[in-house]
């Protein structure tokens, strides 16, 4: 039974085998023979893909319509992975090494014509050796009932042939042969002959047919090259170069492979601005391979020179020379002088007092002052102070204001914290002075009346007792003041 799908494709079904004629690239479609679709032979077309399908298949034997068939069926199915490929007839007989589910000819190498399909089972053999099988597309004998001239087979230049076979229209089995054709003999070519060389063959003169592969060509081998060897040249930046070679003496011959130029491997440089005293370069390319560069120098400058006096060194100071030094760069001439160090004298030690500082014994540098010790002083000692109460003044005796005087430096002061500088004589009240009797009146002396002669006891007295009374006054006065 067979069911027609599409006109690229047929199935035929027989008790659970399965055909399947896929149509691949031939333009011309799957034939629908009658109407029921039965078709006999079967056309499996050129690089058409055909399947058997069903479990346990042990042999496959396909019966070709004729026996131009057999050998593109074989050929094709001779690429399928297990199966061996025999012939007997018109019938090509596959055999599994093991039991199969499928055989898949992916392309059919040409056109097939198939009168059946019969497919044996391991697991069907009966124990009396009876095998049992199933056949697809069919048995029927064809009865040739309409039949049609073919194309008969033409002379060659060595066979014989004939026309117009005679073929069946239906199932296209060649019949009968036509008329008989001689042989038509040799269409003979003359060639002339040609010398070999290193690497072409040559040949004697010969004869061939423009019909047939008949020829009397005999070859003759190339000769092979005359090798000269030659030493390989490595590749520069800008130089192509070669590998060791070999040509040939009698003609073209070479093994020669040019190398091009590897071209600059170039490393890129910064510029170095120059000095006063190193040169310098713009911004350069140079290769890591060769000399090649693009550097160009900047030749040095000169000194901007500025002038600066020196400095003596002292004790702990360093001083320098007087020098030079440029504003474009660090040159300098300076040149530095040591610290000369203290030139230290031995100071003995001083007691302080009450008045003065002392100092402990030290070191002094007679240049520059230094000390070897920090603190040298010896603070003043504390005054031996004796308090004075303040006392009245007396006509007999002098009085005085509260005070303080010192016994080690007799220094005196009003305050016992000796804030308050003062002397002996500030804190000195002058004693009272003695009351004054009145005067009495004095007659008026004529100057007329005096002479020369010493004054007399009377008049002194007088004189005495004005002078008296003048010295008291004073004395009331400023005592007051100092009080």
């Amino acid at each position: 039974q067979r069911t027609k799908l599409t006109d690229e494709q047929q199935v035929w079904v027989q008790d659970g085998l399965t055909v399947t004629n896929n149509k691949a690239s031939s333009s011309t479609k799957i034939p629908n023979g009658q109407a029921d679709g039965y078709y006999n032979p079967a056309r499996f077309y050129q690089n058409a893909q055909l399947i058997v399908e069903q479990a346990g298949m042990t042999k496959i034997e396909f019966v070709c319509n004729a026996s131009k068939y057999v050998s593109p069926l074989k050929q094709s199915i001779g690429t399928v992975s297990g199966a061996t490929v025999t012939t007997s007839g018109n019938t090509v007989i596959v055999t599994f090494a093991s039991a199969t589910d499928k055989l898949n000819i992916a392309t059919l190498t040409g056109q097939v014509r198939v009168n059946s399909i019969k497919v044996y089972y391991a697991e069907n053999t009966s124990s009396d050796g009876t095998v049992y099988y199933t056949t697809v597309i069919g048995e029927v004998a064809c009865a040739h009932a309409e039949t049609t001239l073919g194309e008969g087979l033409n002379p060659t230049c060595t066979t014989s042939g004939y026309a117009n076979t005679l073929v069946c229209a239906k199932c296209e089995a060649e019949l009968a042969s036509g008329q008989f054709l001689n042989a038509l003999g040799h269409d003979v070519v003359k060639h002339e002959a040609k010398a070999p060389n290193c690497t072409d063959i040559g040949w004697e003169a010969y004869e061939d047919c423009s019909r047939c592969d008949y020829t009397t060509y005999v070859e003759i081998g190339a000769e092979g090259h005359n090798l000269t060897s030659h030493e390989g040249r490595a590749v520069s930046c800008t130089d192509i170069g070669w590998n060791a070679y070999e040509t040939c003496s009698k003609c073209t011959y070479t093994t020669y492979v040019e190398i091009d130029a590897k071209g600059h491997y170039l490393i890129d440089h910064k510029a170095q601005e120059a000095t006063c005293t190193e040169k310098g370069w713009d911004a350069y390319q140079a290769c890591a391979d060769c000399n090649y560069t693009t550097y160009k120098e900047i030749p040095a400058g000169a000194h901007t020179v500025v002038k600066h006096e020196g400095k003596a060194a002292t004790c702990t100071d360093k001083g320098w020379k007087a020098y030079e030094t440029c504003s474009k760069c660090d040159y300098t001439t300076y040149e530095e002088i040591p610290a000369t160090g203290h030139a230290w004298e031995a100071q003995a030690a001083v007691n302080a007092t009450c008045t003065t500082e002392g100092n402990v014994a030290y070191d002094k540098c007679k240049t520059c002052g230094a000390t070897s010790v920090a603190d040298v002083i010896v603070p003043k000692t504390a005054h031996d102070l004796k308090h004075v109460a303040a006392t009245e003044a007396t006509t007999e005796a002098a009085g005085n204001v509260e005070y303080w005087q010192c016994e080690s430096c007799g220094g005196v002061w009003t305050d016992e914290a000796c804030t308050k500088s003062t002397t002996l004589e500030d804190v000195t009240t002058p004693k009272l002075e003695t009351p004054v009797d009145p005067v009495d009146p004095v007659d008026p002396v004529d100057p007329d009346d005096e002479d020369d002669d010493e004054p007399t006891t009377e008049k002194k007295g007088f004189f005495a007792r004005i002078w008296d009374g003048i010295v008291n006054f004073f004395k009331n006065l400023f005592g007051k003041k100092k009080n």
